[in-house]
């Protein structure tokens, strides 16, 4: 896999977003992309979570370290992308 940049990591949370939920790209501004993902304004269900966590590591071929998880960081649209990028930093090094 060629060099990701985190644009095309959001692009394609966004579609999955989209694909499984039916949330418009429209509304990933930069406020909303930083809000807790179960919280008020994106409403998603601890099992949305998942559905989310899974398409990602299948869609960027990648595994989410447990730590992010336990530790709270797989919270935000931001912090995903993030995530995602740092997995494959560690694939194009390792």
């Amino acid at each position: 896999m060629g060099c990701i940049s985190k644009d095309e990591i959001a692009e394609g949370l966004k579609g999955i977003f989209k694909r499984r939920f039916g949330i418009e790209e429209k509304m990933w501004n930069h406020e909303v992309k930083n809000k807790h993902l179960l919280g008020k304004e994106i409403r998603l269900a601890p099992r949305d979570l998942l559905y989310v966590f899974f398409d990602l590591e299948k869609e960027f071929n990648i595994n989410i370290p447990e730590n992010d998880i336990v530790e709270g960081r797989f919270n935000s649209f931001e912090n995903a992308v993030d995530i995602v990028f740092e997995q494959l930093q560690k694939f194009q090094k390792g």
